[in-house]
């Protein structure tokens, strides 16, 4: 029989190795989601999760299994290697794969930009300091939204800047600039709006 220490290091062993599976499992599903999410969207992202819980159940199983096959396990990893690469790295395989992701990021983008000058409009509109200030959409250069007018004081200025980022939570994620005359300091204040003021 095997002495009390040998149980407990076996015990130890399966226990470690045990917890860095998990850990592995739970990464390489989260990873495959993200990927997945990022590239096609949520959805795809779920799909991705699927797929990923699989091919850990197909080793997982292979694990368990008495007699270990070598064999089996080197199947497994034939097929999973290539399944993963083809998933995370699509583009790399059919070019015509980065195009439709291109297209649908800047569907996406778009859709951000849209939400954003909503957000941006409704809290101009509501606040009369800022009745001479008006939002677009400049796509000459890099795609961005605009905010142009002019205020009366530093402090409205600051105080926008403050409000966008309060109140407009689709604003963090696209381009905001603005250009913007102060008339009390007869100056124009241009840039990104998280950098236009100090």
């Amino acid at each position: 029989m095997p002495s009390s220490a040998e149980m407990k290091t076996k015990h130890f062993r399966f226990t470690t190795m045990s917890l860095l599976w998990g850990v592995f499992a739970i990464a390489f599903v989260l990873a495959a989601y993200s990927r997945g999410r990022h590239l096609y969207g949520p959805g795809v992202g779920i799909t991705y999760s699927v797929i990923a819980m699989l091919i850990l159940f197909l080793f997982f199983r292979n694990s368990i299994q008495r007699p270990f096959s070598a064999l089996r396990f080197s199947v497994l990893v034939l097929f999973a290697v290539p399944v993963s690469l083809a998933f995370a790295f699509p583009a790399q395989l059919n070019p015509n794969v980065q195009s439709r992701i291109d297209v649908q990021s800047r569907i996406d983008y778009q859709e951000v930009e849209r939400q954003a000058r909503r957000e941006l409009q409704k809290m101009i509109s509501n606040d009369s300091t800022f009745q001479e200030l008006t939002v677009s959409t400049n796509h000459q250069k890099n795609s961005c939204v605009v905010i142009e007018g002019s205020v009366q004081k530093r402090s409205d200025l600051k105080r926008l800047h403050e409000r966008v980022f309060d109140e407009c939570k689709s604003a963090e994620k696209c381009f905001v600039h603005c250009q913007i005359y102060v008339r009390s300091e007869s100056k124009f204040y241009s840039g990104r709006i998280d950098y236009a003021v100090d």
